[in-house]
């Protein structure tokens, strides 16, 4: 699991063949925008996959390739807080 703190656009999770999927906590304030998926090499206020609002939880639907790309973040303001962000890991590859 990792803890991160940023106001600018900045990796979540960087690209795990071994991952089979996440969950990104949003302990800000602010909106968190996340994007992932092969060939994501960054994320912005108008181009992302997915919201999080604050305080709610996202996880990656299951069966859906998430280990071919890093995963980004931004939040769409400067607020107190930050993003838990869980990997599920591929338990024959641990």
């Amino acid at each position: 699991m990792a803890r991160i703190a940023q106001t600018t656009a900045s990796v979540q999770l960087a690209p795990s063949q071994d991952r089979t999927g996440f969950l990104v906590h949003n302990d800000s304030t602010a909106e968190l925008r996340i994007k992932f998926g092969a060939g994501v090499t960054s994320v912005s206020l108008t181009d992302y996959n997915v919201a999080i609002p604050s305080g709610a939880l996202y996880e990656s639907p299951f069966g859906v390739n998430t280990s071919d790309g890093a995963i980004y973040g931004i939040w769409n303001a400067a607020g107190g807080g930050a993003a838990q962000v869980t990997a599920y890991l591929d338990a024959a590859q641990i």
